[in-house]
């Protein structure tokens, strides 16, 4: 009784290091909560297995056939308790099983040789309970590797999203140990020393597959990188083709103006003579407005950032949408001035696009954009009467007609600078709201610190739109 109850105990502490190890690559990933949640769970679980175990062993004896059943059929609670815990990650978790069994049956296969070398005249129920322990300690010995491995064994959730190729790489560590499994899953206490040599050779496999994954999704996110510059840059060529298009629409309105500057004065001379003052008044304020119509509002001295405000604030009042602005941007910027300006091209884009839906007197568009060393505040709001979703980031998640929010800039430009943004509807406007505060070092405390109190007293109140 004693040795069966041994035999349990070290097989679920088994079961509970295999757990670990499989939960390693998404540790990094999964919040406290989650956590905590799953720890409890495999606890229950493994609580719930010593009684099951024990009887199974009571019943068929501690020999290879129920010890190798338990091994394998033991361990599908708590690959099932990880996958209905961590949700949505499916093609994950049958990568991760995957390579893990490669490498558990790697260690079973070292822990067979020591059995053969060292223990092969003890009875068949202690050569069993010594190889639970030499696999119990190949997992401590080894845990620093097996640590660095599994930690970094999983790439970003984008990689899996390439499908069919996905399922493909999900399921090639299956394919390639389940012949090794076949042949390991009999009631035979010890294999060949053909069979087990073979199976040496699931450390390269291993280790392959391992710098494979990484080395696959190092080239998937750097064409991604690729693709998202070039994208970029098309829209920073056609910002500035934009601002160049209104310069030369400018330039030619100057020039006609020049043309006709002398004739101009001629007529005015005239009506002095004649003393037609009221005329003269007239014409000069018709002029007046003619210049202005032909300049670019400064906003910054920042080209493409000033081009990006200038055409969508006056594409605005052309639109007959009511445009407040306050902003306040200095000499040099702290962030990269290409990023900035398709980030406000794209967010002022889609509120006008939006606002040209509302009704003419429900047309309005605030732009706040406040800098102070290098901390930025941009708040830009337009009038919407639709519905939007939202997710658990505040970003839009259906694109309502007439309403295209540019959430993937949003997102590119806040992962690239650590920015904390959000969108927010209500009372009739939606409000794109972002908090920067561009570091020379490392840490993170101010930035949280003050976008908690700068997203708080957002979503407290939606902003009054008067600007003072």
């Amino acid at each position: 009784m004693t040795e069966i109850f041994a035999v349990t105990l070290l097989i679920v502490l088994i079961f509970i290091a295999d757990s670990y190890l499989r939960f390693l690559p998404f540790s990094a990933r999964l919040d406290d909560e989650i956590k905590r949640r799953l720890r409890r769970r495999q606890l229950v679980c493994s609580i719930v297995a010593v009684p099951i175990i024990a009887n199974i062993f009571l019943v068929n004896g501690i020999i290879a056939a129920s010890f190798k059943a338990v091994l394998m059929l033991g361990g599908i609670p708590c690959v099932l308790i990880q996958v209905l815990t961590v949700k949505g990650k499916t093609l994950q978790h049958i990568f991760i099983v995957g390579m893990f069994g490669l490498w558990s049956l790697l260690q079973h296969n070292w822990a067979s040789i020591l059995d053969v070398i060292f223990f092969l005249d003890r009875p068949e129920s202690e050569i069993l309970l010594i190889h639970a322990i030499e696999y119990l300690i190949l997992f401590v010995v080894l845990l620093p590797l097996e640590r660095r491995c599994f930690l970094t064994l999983l790439p970003a959730d984008a990689f899996f999203e390439n499908r069919p190729q996905s399922y493909y790489i999900a399921l090639m560590p299956f394919v390639l140990g389940f012949g090794h499994l076949l042949l390991w899953a009999d009631e035979r206490l010890l294999h060949s020393w053909g069979e087990r040599l073979s199976r040496l050779y699931l450390l390269p496999v291993f280790l392959f597959l391992w710098r494979y994954i990484l080395a696959g999704a190092q080239r998937f996110f750097e064409h991604r990188r690729t693709m998202r510059e070039s994208r970029m840059m098309e829209e920073q060529l056609s910002a500035l083709e934009r601002h160049n298009r209104a310069m030369r629409d400018n330039q030619r309105q100057m020039e006609e103006l020049q043309k006709n500057l002398r004739a101009e004065y001629e007529m005015i001379a005239r009506r002095l003579r004649s003393g037609d003052l009221d005329g003269v008044r007239e014409h000069i304020n018709r002029q007046d407005a003619l210049i202005d119509s032909t300049k670019i509002i400064e906003f910054c001295r920042a080209p493409l950032i000033n081009a990006a405000l200038s055409i969508y604030i006056q594409q605005a009042e052309r639109h007959r949408i009511k445009c407040r602005h306050k902003i306040n941007l200095p000499p040099t910027l702290p962030i990269d001035e290409n990023d900035f300006s398709i980030l406000l091209s794209n967010v002022l884009e889609n509120a006008v696009n939006a606002s040209r839906k509302q009704p003419e007197g429900r047309r309005e568009l605030s732009i706040i954009i406040q800098t102070r060393g290098k901390q930025c505040v941009v708040e830009i709001a337009n009038r919407f009467d639709g519905a939007i979703e939202f997710d658990e980031n505040d970003l839009p998640i259906t694109s309502v007609e007439g309403h295209g929010i540019g959430t993937t800039s949003v997102m590119a430009f806040a992962k690239k600078y650590g920015a904390h943004a959000a969108f927010d509807q209500s009372d009739g406007w939606v409000t794109f709201s972002m908090y920067l505060f561009v570091k020379s070092h490392g840490g993170g405390s101010l930035i949280d610190a003050c976008s908690n109190i700068f997203f708080s007293q957002r979503r407290r109140d939606s902003t009054a739109r008067s600007i003072s």
